[in-house]
C-alpha cells in the first residue's frame, strides 16, 4: 500500500489536539475539582474580611464547591497582596482587591514585587463603600466645622484608619487639603483594630467605609460628622456629604476580587457567572443585610473594574505627594 506522506499528520501536531479539548480549566466541568484559596489581605472581622466570608459562604452553596478562606494580613495590605500576585495562575487562588492599596503599593512602596496590571486580574467588583469621618459620641466635636477648628487650635488630633496610602489615609490627605484639618495619621493592619482604637479612647476619629460603622452609630456608640458618597444615606439623612459641606470630595472603598494574572478565561468567567447569580439570590441578600453590607453592594464585572482601577491609578499619581513617590 502507497501511503502519502503528505498526508501523515506530525506526532506533535496529533499530540497538540489531543491535548487541546483538556486545556480548558474547567473541561467536562472539572472546575473547581478541589478547594479553592480566597487570599484577604486583611485581618479578620473587618469589612474586606467579612464581604469575602459572605460572599464565598454563599458561592459554596450554590456551586457545590469549597472555598476556603484566609488571612493574610500585614505589612499595609503587601502579605495578601504577594501571595495573590505569585500564586500558580490556575484558578485555585484568588483574593480580596480593595482601594487604594491595588494601585498605590507599587507608587509608595520600594521593594514591592508586584504591581496592579501585570499581577492581578480583577473578577469582580462587589461593594462600593463611601467613607466617612467618625468620632466617639463623647466627642466634644459634633460637626466638620467643630473638628477642624479644634484640631487647629488645640494641636493635631490623632486620625485612625487602615494602611498607608489605603482608602482611609487617601481621604485624610484630601480633608486634610481641603479644609485645613490638623491631624496625625494613625495606620493599622486592618478596620476593625481602628475601630478597636476609636472605640477604647486611643484615636480621636477615624475614617471607615460606612457599612463597618452603620451598627455603631445605630447603638450611640460613634457619631459620624461627613461622608465621602454622592449622596446622603437613606438610612443616616443626617449624616451630610462632604459636597454639602462645600468640598469638592467624593470618596469610597471599592472592594472586590481578582486573581493572578494569567488565570484562565474560563476560570474568570466561571466565577464571573456564579457571583452574578449568587448576588441576586434571597439568601444573599438577606445576609447582607443582616451584616450591614446591603446599602454598598455595587456590581462591576472584572473588565469594569479594572478600566475603573487604571482610571484612579492615574488620579492618585497626581495626589500622592512627589516625596512619597518611589522611583
Amino acid at each position: 500500500m502507497k501511503v502519502n506522506a503528505n498526508s501523515i499528520m506530525p506526532a506533535a501536531a496529533i499530540a497538540a489536539l489531543l491535548v487541546a479539548p483538556m486545556s480548558s480549566a474547567i473541561a467536562d466541568n472539572a472546575y473547581p475539582d478541589s478547594p479553592v484559596s480566597v487570599v484577604v489581605h486583611t485581618t479578620a472581622g473587618g469589612s474586606t474580611d467579612v464581604l469575602a466570608r459572605l460572599v464565598f459562604r454563599q458561592l459554596e452553596n450554590h456551586t457545590g464547591a469549597t472555598f476556603v478562606v484566609e488571612n493574610h494580613p500585614g505589612a499595609g495590605g503587601q502579605i495578601g497582596y504577594t501571595r495573590l500576585a505569585h500564586a500558580e495562575p490556575d484558578g485555585y487562588t484568588l483574593g480580596t482587591i480593595t482601594t487604594m492599596s491595588i494601585i498605590t503599593h507599587e507608587l509608595t512602596r520600594s521593594g514591592v514585587t508586584y504591581t496592579y496590571e501585570d499581577n492581578f486580574r480583577p473578577v469582580a467588583q462587589m461593594v462600593l463603600d463611601p467613607s466617612v469621618l467618625v468620632v466617639r459620641e463623647d466627642s466634644p466635636y459634633e460637626t466638620l466645622e467643630e473638628l477642624v477648628e479644634g484640631s487647629q487650635e488645640d494641636g493635631p488630633l490623632s486620625w485612625g484608619g487602615t494602611f498607608l496610602y489605603g482608602a482611609h489615609h487617601v481621604h485624610a490627605l484630601l480633608l486634610g487639603e481641603k479644609t485645613g484639618v490638623s491631624y496625625d495619621y494613625v495606620p493599622f493592619d486592618g478596620a476593625s483594630e481602628s475601630r478597636a482604637a476609636l472605640l477604647g479612647g486611643h484615636i480621636d476619629m477615624a475614617a471607615g467605609g460606612f457599612s463597618e460603622f452603620a451598627s455603631l452609630a445605630d447603638d450611640g456608640e460613634v457619631r459620624i460628622l461627613a461622608s465621602g458618597g454622592t449622596e446622603r444615606w437613606a438610612d443616616y439623612p443626617d449624616v451630610p456629604t462632604y459636597s454639602e459641606l462645600g468640598y469638592d470630595i467624593v470618596l469610597g472603598s471599592n472592594r472586590g476580587f481578582g486573581v493572578p494574572s494569567g488565570t484562565p478565561d474560563d476560570v474568570v468567567e466561571w466565577l464571573q457567572k456564579n457571583i452574578e447569580e449568587v448576588i441576586e439570590t434571597e439568601a444573599f441578600q438577606e445576609e447582607a443585610a443582616r451584616l450591614g453590607l446591603a446599602p454598598s453592594l455595587s456590581y462591576m464585572s472584572g473588565d469594569e473594574f479594572h478600566s475603573y482601577l487604571l482610571d484612579l491609578q492615574d488620579l492618585m499619581r497626581s495626589i500622592l505627594p512627589e516625596e512619597e513617590m518611589v522611583e
